[in-house]
């Protein structure tokens, strides 16, 4: 399909906008040519869930704010996620590079919906007489307090308890 890209591209070589939309729209009927001559996915001979779509998102969706509940266009990718095969471990594979992002809290802070995905990262966090450094979605930054795993609290770094509604 993208072999010969007949139309289509720019200047650098790549996929022009209009290709790539295409491309992530269209790609489900694809897979349905593929199930429809007995295509069948196999496992992976070496490396663990790296490339499956679950993996990925438990790294980057609380990254940009997104939990799988309220990730756009989720259905339309569901296709993806039926076809992924999850090794044991995987969640553990994949807390071990979220938290390496976070060992020196001084670098960068994580987004709150890291708090909310992985309660553990306080673990590698320094708190600040109990409320640990946090970044919203649009990168603005707060401090939150957690009870059970949960953020109970986000306050700006004025100490201004945030409504939900400006979180």
């Amino acid at each position: 399909m993208y072999a010969v890209n007949a139309y289509g591209i720019n200047t650098g070589g790549q996929p022009n906008s209009q290709r790539a939309k295409e491309a992530y729209w269209e790609y489900h009927k694809v897979f349905e040519i593929l199930k429809k001559y007995g295509a069948r996915r196999t496992l992976r001979m070496e490396g663990g869930s790296e490339g499956e779509p679950s993996y990925k998102d438990a790294i980057r969706l609380p990254r940009l704010g997104f939990s799988p509940q309220n990730q756009p266009n989720r259905r339309h990718w569901q296709p993806l996620y039926d076809l992924e095969m999850l090794r044991e471990g995987w969640e553990e594979a994949a807390f071990e590079v979220v938290k390496m992002a976070y060992e020196d809290v001084d670098l960068c802070s994580p987004e709150v919906m890291v708090f909310n995905r992985w309660p553990q990262i306080v673990d590698v966090l320094k708190p600040h007489e109990g409320w640990y450094r946090a970044l919203l979605r649009d990168d603005t930054r707060v401090e939150v307090k957690l009870e059970n795993g949960k953020v109970v609290l986000i306050r700006e770094n004025k100490r201004r308890l945030l409504d939900k509604d400006e979180r």
